[in-house]
C-alpha cells in the first residue's frame, strides 16, 4: 500500500461524523501494514462502511428510487440469526489490516450487502399465504446512514473511490 494512502487512512478516525466506537477500532490498527487479499466475499453480523475520501459513499438500496449519500453506513442483522453476505467483487484492489483482519480498505469498487431473511408478509395477510414464510428475502435487518435508520431494507450497494470496511462478529470468508 502506498504511503499517501496510509496517510489518508490515519486521518479517518479524526473525521467528523464517525462514531466513537468505529474511530477507536480504526485507531488501533491504522499504524500497522495493510496487505493485499484475493478474498472478495465475507460473512459477518455487522458491516460498517466509511468514505475514506472527500466524496461521500454513494448508496443504493433496492426498493428505494433515489440513491443516498453518507460518510458512514452500518448494516447489521439483529433479529435474524443469519450472517450478512458482503461482496466486494468489482474492486480494483482490496487490502486488509495485519493487526485486525476485519478492517479492509477497498480501492475503486462497489460493495453489496445482503443476507437471508424470512418474510414477515405472511403475518400481515391471510392464512393461505403462509407459504410465503418459506421464501427468503435478501436484506439486512437494520441500515444506518449518518443519523437515519431503516429497518428491513433491500440489498445495499455501495460505491466510492476509496472505502474503508469494518466487519464485526468474527468475519470469515463466505462459502460459495
Amino acid at each position: 500500500m502506498q504511503q499517501d494512502t496510509q496517510q489518508e487512512l490515519r486521518q479517518l478516525p479524526n473525521l467528523e461524523g464517525i462514531d466513537p466506537e468505529t474511530a477507536r477500532r480504526l485507531q488501533s490498527c491504522l499504524d500497522c501494514e495493510f496487505a493485499c487479499t484475493p478474498v472478495r466475499y465475507f460473512r459477518t453480523r455487522k458491516a460498517t462502511f466509511l468514505a475514506s475520501s472527500i466524496e461521500p459513499l454513494s448508496i443504493r438500496i433496492s426498493g428505494f428510487g433515489e440513491p443516498f449519500q453518507s460518510r458512514q453506513l452500518t448494516c447489521c442483522n439483529i433479529d435474524n440469526p443469519e450472517d450478512l453476505e458482503v461482496s466486494m467483487d468489482s474492486c480494483e484492489m482490496l487490502f486488509f489490516s495485519a493487526r485486525d483482519p476485519g478492517v479492509l480498505y477497498l480501492k475503486e469498487g462497489m460493495c453489496s450487502v445482503s443476507g437471508p431473511k424470512r418474510s414477515d408478509l405472511a403475518r400481515e395477510i391471510d392464512r393461505p399465504a403462509r407459504l410465503l414464510d418459506e421464501l427468503p428475502r435478501r436484506d439486512p435487518d437494520v441500515v444506518r446512514m449518518d443519523e437515519r435508520t431503516f429497518r428491513q431494507t433491500g440489498t445495499i450497494s455501495i460505491q466510492s473511490p476509496f472505502t474503508l470496511v469494518i466487519l464485526d462478529g468474527q468475519p470469515g470468508a463466505a462459502k460459495l
